[in-house]
């Protein structure tokens, strides 16, 4: 047996304690975990067991006062927890475990002293046999005895009987067994999800069994995936398959110095068939388990972190209060405490009222029912009238078929039987930086040359650029647009627009010049919605600033909102203020399913009426569950205060660098967790990169491809590909940080999603700048962008 100590200090103490008092330097939470990784790869080079015990309890904390159970988290080995014998240890004993489960451990064994006074193993061993895990009792070590020679002796006695009585024995072949059930449970996981999961937005004729990624967990940036390509798992079998001692070996440490000798001689044999045993078997490969890299953020809901152990608890204590409980004409505290929040987090005085949904494309049909209400009764049509919307080209709004129907035909939708698109989408202007210049490309029905800017912040000077030529052809191909649609006798209920980007529709970045043109033209011209059945004093713009006018304006920030881009609201970046607003994804800090559409009191009091049947009927049996709302109070306080306290200062650096013209600090609105300068360097590979964005925790890469753009589009696979094998390219994450490159090598990899020609990456709003500075050395080595 080998025994290593990573880090020791000067005192017997508390590890932040010995820390703070000691000479040496207190040794990070990466720096930790990076050596413990680093020799548990070693070790997995030979056979047999390994053990990493901590220093004290589950929550005593590191040398940096992390706790232990969420110091270690990343790793997420298997855990034996060693309960407490004495008055007071059942407590203890299950208080420790249930913080071990709670943040996903798994516990495959319970140890502790047979102690006759309490009998606590016999209460723990009922209480974990309803979770499946061993609880064992060993007996006591003796007493000390006043000679130290004797009492080593005896101890020694005591460890070597123990080591191998049949109690150990047993519980080291149930960990083994566990050990192969938990790598054949992955080894097969992606066939069994072939034949039976649908996946949602896939063509699964094409989908083979080995494209499936097995997660077996996941924490902060990265999923721990299962790799099937080493042959050979690490071996855990060593120990378990010694044929058990008998019981009476529990009494050597009661007899003489002879029986001591008879029992070394046993100990020495049993090393010696141990090597025979080890040279018999195969040399064990690299660990079939790596950290992959979050790259979609999970859908784009990621924001404080894989197992947030905040909002695990938060979930945690909601589960515990509440349950599920109904919600039409009731409240309970987390659901109104979020709605407040959220009303305002927004800044915006037009909104007062919060409708909760299950998610985000519900929230948007929500919002659909909202504005088209409102225009319906301010400008006195049936409803049985033909109301659209208004919208951008590629904009999505959701998968349900009204969510649907906000959009334009396209692959999403015009395969779909019930689909009927109910709009006008306008084309519309993007933002990319091509060859190191941030560039305005204009649809050619506007009129107007391609715009050039020296930095993105220029983008968004509404100062400079509301009265600029730009604005003014904005301004007369939206006017002139609408006046078409009106003399088509179309009309019209919303303005329906995803700010600043059009996420599943390409990752497009919409110059927030139009789209802020846009809705001050339809505001300012109530009079181009009007039709025959109009009332004539309707079709004034209203006194009340804070009432919607010409139609009202919906903001679909699912995606974009919640500091996504930077800022609370996307809305903040486009210096509007929308009537309607939804926000799903980043409300739970990416936990959960829930969705909230904001309204103006103008649109709720259109649904007010003596008529039940007036009232907006729409609900889920899960509306406002206190789980979700609980967990989203925690997420929206979190990233508010990491706003407040300059959480992403250190990214915004590059980008005030790139604005500032003397040596001084300036402040920016855009900006991005990519650093500006490589966003600037990959767009210089004009001969694979049509163009580049960064904005907040998104990044977005378009390819060219001579076929033409969009979802049908191969360009970017080579890419994915090559971020998700990981082989040659420089390492990163959270447990090998610190290892040089050669060391790490096939160790990482980044998982991530396309949409056609577009790769993008996101980070979370916890993301660190040494995680994304190893993401963007991974790119710019990457063949693919060569």
């Amino acid at each position: 047996m080998n025994s290593t100590c990573l880090y020791q200090y000067e005192q017997p103490v508390s590890p932040n304690i010995a820390a703070a008092n000691s000479t040496q330097d207190v040794v990070s939470d990466p720096e930790l975990l990076s050596k413990v990784h680093k020799y548990v790869s070693v070790a997995s080079k030979q056979s047999g067991w390994l053990f990493c015990e901590t220093a004290g309890g589950v929550h005593s904390p590191g040398p940096s006062g992390t706790s232990q159970a969420d110091l270690y988290r990343p790793l997420r080995l298997p855990a034996i927890l060693i309960g407490d014998s004495k008055l007071g240890g059942i407590s203890a004993t299950i208080s420790a475990f249930e913080s071990l489960r709670i943040r996903g451990y798994d516990v495959e064994s319970v140890f502790l002293f047979k102690d006759e006074t309490y009998q606590n193993h016999e209460y723990l061993t009922t209480y974990f046999q309803k979770f499946n895990i061993p609880c064992a009792a060993i007996p006591p070590p003796p007493e000390r005895d006043p000679d130290p020679k004797k009492d080593k002796r005896m101890l020694m006695h005591y460890y070597s009987a123990m080591a191998r009585s049949n109690l150990i024995q047993d519980v080291l072949k149930l960990l083994s067994r566990r050990h192969e059930e938990r790598f054949e449970s992955l080894e097969t996981m992606s066939t069994e999800a072939h034949k039976t999961i649908w996946y949602p937005f896939t063509q699964q004729k094409l989908l083979s069994s080995d494209k499936i990624t097995a997660i077996d967990s996941a924490y902060g940036d990265y999923f721990q995936t299962f790799s099937a390509n080493p042959p050979n798992k690490p071996l855990a079998d060593a120990q378990a398959n010694e044929p058990p001692a008998n019981e009476e070996d529990l009494e050597i440490m009661t007899k003489s110095m002879g029986e001591l000798g008879k029992f070394e001689r046993r100990r020495k044999y049993s090393l010696v068939r141990e090597e025979k045993r080890k040279a018999a078997w195969p040399f064990p490969q690299p660990s079939h388990l790596r950290p992959s890299f979050d790259g979609s953020a999970s859908w784009w809901t990621q924001g404080l972190g894989h197992a947030n152990p905040q909002l695990t608890l938060a979930a945690a204590y909601a589960a515990g209060r509440y349950g599920h409980v109904m919600f039409a004409e009731a409240v309970h505290k987390p659901a109104l405490q979020l709605a407040q929040m959220l009303l305002k987090g927004s800044n915006n005085p037009r909104l007062s009222r919060v409708f909760y949904s299950d998610n985000g494309s519900t929230g948007t049909e929500v919002s659909v029912k909202m504005a088209l209400r409102a225009a319906r009764l301010r400008y006195g049509w049936s409803a049985n009238d033909d109301l659209n919307i208004l919208g951008l080209r590629g904009s999505y709004h959701g998968d349900t078929m009204g969510a649907m129907d906000c959009s334009e035909p396209g692959t999403y939708n015009e395969k779909i039987e019930w689909y009927r698109g109910k709009g006008y989408w306008f084309d519309f202007p993007t933002v990319k930086m091509t060859n190191g210049k941030w560039t305005v490309q204009v649809p050619e029905e506007i009129g107007a040359k391609p715009a050039t800017f020296e930095n993105l912040e220029e983008i968004f000077d509404f100062k400079n650029r509301d009265n600029s030529t730009l604005s003014k052809k904005y301004q007369e191909f939206i006017s002139r647009t609408l006046t078409d649609l009106q003399k088509q006798g179309r009309k019209f209920g919303a303005l329906m627009l995803e700010p600043m980007v059009l996420g599943a529709g390409g990752m497009q970045l919409a110059d927030p010049l139009f789209q802020r043109t846009l809705i001050e033209v339809v505001r300012r011209s109530p009079h181009l919605f009007v039709t025959d059945s109009t009332k004539p004093e309707n079709t004034e713009i209203p006194k009340d600033e804070n009432d919607w006018s010409g139609l009202p304006v919906v903001f679909d920030e699912v995606f974009t909102g919640l500091y996504r881009l930077g800022h609370f609201t996307a809305a903040s970046l486009l210096g509007v203020h929308p009537d309607i607003s939804v926000n799903a994804k980043l409300l739970t800090g990416g936990l959960v399913p829930l969705a909230t559409t904001m309204a103006s009191e103008h649109i709720f009091k259109s649904f007010e009426s003596d008529d039940k049947s007036e009232a907006l009927l729409h609900g889920h049996s899960y509306t406002a569950h206190a789980v979700g709302c609980q967990v989203g109070v925690d997420s929206v306080s979190e990233m508010q205060k990491m706003e407040k306290e300059g959480a992403w200062d250190t990214f915004k650096e590059s980008w005030e660098m790139a604005v500032a013209k003397e040596d001084y600090k300036v402040e920016v609105t855009a900006w991005s967790v990519w650093h500006q300068q490589f966003v600037e360097e990959l767009s210089r590979r004009v001969n694979r990169i049509e163009g580049i964005w960064a904005l907040g925790s998104v990044l977005a890469i378009h390819f060219k491809d001579d076929s033409g753009s969009g979802y049908k589009s191969n360009a970017s696979r080579a890419l994915q590909a090559e971020l998700l094998e990981g082989a040659g390219l420089r390492s990163f994450g959270p447990e090998i940080r610190g290892q040089r490159a050669h060391e790490a090598v096939d160790v990482s990899n980044v998982h991530s999603r396309v949409l056609g020609n577009v790769l993008y990456l996101m980070a979370s709003q916890t993301s660190t700048p040494e995680t994304i500075r190893g993401i963007e050395s991974w790119l710019l080595e990457a063949d693919a962008l060569r």
